[in-house]
């Protein structure tokens, strides 16, 4: 429902990966990410961010997060599906 809720559940589900909205309610994507990758419990997991925002940012904030990847919106479900099994290392049929 929101960041916290976010962050609450990986904590205690620890995912393989997280796709990761830069704009959340109650807290940004961003510092959903900074705190995923403070604690010891989530820090491991990979994150895909998908954004409707300006692409110039892009490349500042896959650096900044060490994210796994970065999909501008509007985007088709089967490259999400594709990019996702490709940091799974799985293979997908689309």
């Amino acid at each position: 429902a929101d960041g916290p809720a976010a962050f609450d559940t990986a904590a205690a589900e620890s995912p393989d990966l997280i796709i990761l909205d830069r704009v959340l309610p109650t807290m940004s994507g961003d510092e959903l990410a900074r705190r995923l990758q403070a604690d010891v419990r989530t820090a491991s997991i990979p994150l895909v961010f998908v954004t409707g925002k300006d692409p110039a940012e892009n490349p500042v904030v896959g650096v900044n997060f060490d994210a796994a990847d970065y999909i501008r919106k509007p985007f088709s479900i089967n490259l999400l599906l594709v990019r996702i099994a490709a940091h799974l290392n799985r293979p997908v049929a689309v």
